[in-house]
């Protein structure tokens, strides 16, 4: 199945596939024709023969050389472009395919560890993409041509030569198969290394806040040097096998001279032919010794395509049925006897039934490590059901599709992920094709207008790598500008003015709440004199609902709502 999935790459660029390999071909039997041409000059110039006959055999040595240059050079440029362009087709395959994956798989797998598949496992296949077919052809086309032309020059020397060919062959995939097995260590090794640097770099205002250098660096040292030593071993293998190789060549080299030389004196072979032989000897051996270059490029190339098909191969966790619709919501929200967990026999959400009316505005509260959260992520189906099922608009969650779904809700979090561009461009997320006016609009409402204005190019300002030029309540209010904008009929505020003061914690409600009529909105907040003014109040403990009301009703009960409200003061 892989195997098949990499010759794919050839079929859709079939057409310079073919004219680079013809390149190969015309490289590789031209120059098959230097070591006989050597053997006629040679032997006319012993004759005593003409200086046309010997200026005939050049120019013909001058052509097969010419011809040997262009398909060399043809084969060389273009069959490079070639694998590079196939490369970065599967790279923007593995990329695209990655952006399909869920919630689960990234809380498994490190984001360092994918970076390194989509550049270090994706660098060799380039070099193995290109030269993996022209040097197999032209390795045959040799190997091939070399033996047939040894064999008319002198049978019982040629078999000599050729006895050394399935030996090296042998030797050349017993290390193969070693140098792939220590070349996919190698390259998860460099994946742990990318992962490391990425987790304390990304992390590196904690780590210099706690003073926590030192043991970051020896961590990366530890990782580092787990790589170096798989490379020693792919370095090991690949030394191992250029001895034995080298070893077997020059062996069967020596025995061609000698026997050869005998042969010679006992006037059983001319001398011509001797040079012309050993000629061809190289011819042999050459791309044998170039076998052993190709396979530990071969191996190493395959090393990353094992490890970027895994990616590939991997299915979402959150699969969307064939017979799944895009629909219109209008935002009624059923959660029907739920029951999740993320890790086995550790259930979050327990026998969880909710009713949600459109236009409601519904504050769920609880201790952290209740369920709010994960419920929140549970409605845009980000991780699905064990068992139960939440419902919008009377229609089951898993018959809508993916992108109808989450097109209708805007979600705003306590941690506001920005992207390295402008303010502007990073609040249009919520609508790509949205005017300025409508942005300008969004910002005012969630009280962010005036401080975008006071930077030094507004709305064009650049927010830095995950918004590191603005403070976190700067971030939260464009998180917040960037889902108002969406205007989706479902709104999930996570913990999204955390970082705010009471003055704009207001003041943005307070434009919800205008707004609340045309969208159901849903707000998970700890601080809990923000959402008294909810139409309903649902406190969450244990993964299930405790407490469901109004500010005042649950108050008046005097519980766990009470005594939470009591400590947020």
């Amino acid at each position: 199945m892989r195997l098949k999935k990499f010759l794919s790459y050839y079929v859709r660029y079939k057409k310079r596939f073919i004219l680079v390999m013809l390149a190969a071909l015309l490289e590789s039997v031209s120059y098959l024709f230097i070591p006989k041409l050597t053997q006629i000059i040679t032997q006319t110039a012993l004759d005593g023969g003409s200086i046309n006959a010997i200026v005939s055999s050049g120019m013909l040595m001058l052509l097969a050389l010419i011809l040997h240059l262009i398909g060399c050079f043809y084969y060389d440029c273009f069959g490079h472009a070639l694998g590079a362009r196939m490369e970065s087709d599967l790279r923007q395959e593995l990329f695209e395919h990655l952006t399909t994956l869920d919630f689960a798989f990234y809380d498994k797998n490190r984001v360092g560890r994918l970076m390194s598949s989509l550049t270090n496992d994706l660098l060799d296949l380039t070099e193995l993409f290109h030269h993996a077919p022209e040097d197999y052809l032209i390795s045959a086309v040799r190997v091939l041509g070399a033996s047939v032309m040894l064999l008319m020059i002198n049978p019982r020397l040629a078999l000599i030569a050729i006895a050394f060919v399935p030996v090296l062959v042998i030797q050349t995939c017993f290390f193969g198969r070693r140098i792939k097995k220590v070349s996919y260590l190698s390259k998860e090794r460099i994946a742990d290394i990318n992962a490391h640097a990425s987790d304390i770099l990304g992390g590196i205002r904690t780590v210099k806040s706690f003073s926590n250098e030192e043991k970051q660096v020896n961590r990366f040292r530890l990782a580092g040097e787990r790589f170096y030593k798989s490379r020693c071993d792919v370095y090991r293998n690949e030394a191992y096998n250029e001895f034995a190789t080298r070893l077997l060549i020059n062996l069967c080299t020596a025995s061609v001279v000698i026997i050869g030389a005998i042969f010679v004196l006992k006037g059983e072979m001319q001398v011509s032919a001797l040079l012309a032989f050993t000629m061809y000897i190289t011819y042999i051996t050459s791309p044998i010794k170039q076998l052993t270059w190709m396979i530990t490029q071969f191996q190493s190339g395959m090393a990353g395509f094992d490890r970027v098909m895994t990616l590939l191969e991997t299915k979402p966790d959150i699969p969307q049925a064939k017979d799944a619709v895009d629909i219109g919501i209008a935002g009624d929200i059923s959660v029907k006897d739920v029951h999740f967990s993320y890790r086995e026999n550790e259930p979050v959400i327990k026998d969880f039934d909710l009713e949600l009316k459109k236009g409601s505005f519904t504050a769920l509260v609880g201790v952290s490590g209740s369920g709010k959260s994960t419920l929140s992520a549970l409605i845009q189906r980000f991780y699905d059901t064990k068992s139960g099922s939440i419902l919008i608009d009377g229609v089951d969650i898993k018959k809508i599709s993916l992108s109808s779904l989450r097109k209708n809700i805007a979600w705003v979090q306590q941690d506001t992920y920005l992207f390295d561009c402008s303010i502007a461009d990073n609040i249009r997320m919520g609508k790509p094709d949205a005017s300025m006016e409508e942005i300008i609009s969004a910002s005012k409402a969630a009280d962010c207008h005036e401080f975008i204005l006071s930077t030094k190019n507004g709305y064009e300002s650049l927010v830095g790598e995950r918004g590191v030029h603005l403070s976190g309540g700067q971030r939260q209010r464009i998180g917040i500008a960037r889902a108002l904008l969406k205007n989706a009929p479902i709104m999930i505020l996570d913990e999204a003015t955390s970082a705010l003061d009471n003055k704009s914690e207001q003041s943005i409600y307070s434009a919800i709440s205008s707004l609340r009529k045309e969208r159901t909105t849903i707000v998970i907040a700890h601080r809990l004199s923000t959402i008294k003014s909810a139409d309903r109040i649902v406190v969450i403990s244990d993964g299930k609902i405790k407490e469901d009301g109004t500010h005042g009703e649950l108050m008046e009960a005097k519980g766990l709502y009470f005594d939470l409200y009591r400590r947020s003061q």
